[in-house]
C-alpha cells in the first residue's frame, strides 16, 4: 500500500527538464524556427500550414508553461 502512496507522490512532481526556464527557451526558439521559415518559404501557404501544425503539436507545452507563469 505505501508504495502506491509513493508513486502516486512521484506522478505528481514535476519533471526535472520541464521547468519553466526550460520551457521559455524550447517554445521561444520554436517560434524563431517558425518566423525564419515564415520569412524565407516562398510559399506562403506551407510555411503556414507547418506554422498551424507545430504550435498545435506544442500547445500542450505553451499550455503548461502558462500555468506556471
Amino acid at each position: 500500500m505505501e508504495s502506491q502512496e509513493a508513486e502516486k507522490e512521484g506522478d505528481e512532481k514535476e519533471e526535472p527538464g520541464l521547468d519553466i526556464k526550460t520551457l521559455r527557451e524550447y517554445l521561444g526558439g520554436i517560434k524563431k524556427v517558425l518566423e525564419t521559415l515564415k520569412e524565407c518559404d516562398t510559399n506562403p501557404a506551407r510555411s503556414s500550414k507547418v506554422a498551424h501544425d507545430v504550435e498545435k503539436s506544442v500547445k500542450i507545452y505553451q499550455e503548461v508553461y502558462d500555468e506556471k507563469n
